[in-house]
């Protein structure tokens, strides 16, 4: 019969890697107007609409119908 142990590991606080890349330091060096898009992005139809032509045919999420 073996004996059967438990072991317990250090777990050591990990940042995730959105952590990584979006630190508090980060933000300052983002303008006021970028950090205004990120908080605020513009809807869906309206960046539909600004599209190319060609942009919307190659836009997966569209369906032939949307297209015309």
């Amino acid at each position: 019969m073996g004996i059967v142990g438990t072991t317990i590991m250090n777990k050591e606080i990990v940042p995730s890697q959105a952590e990584k890349l979006n630190s508090e330091g980060d933000a300052s060096q983002l303008s006021p107007e970028l950090q205004d898009k990120i908080k605020h992005p513009p809807k869906m139809d309206d960046v539909i609409r600004e599209q190319t032509r060609e942009e919307k045919r190659g836009n997966q999420a569209l369906v032939p119908e949307m297209l015309d």
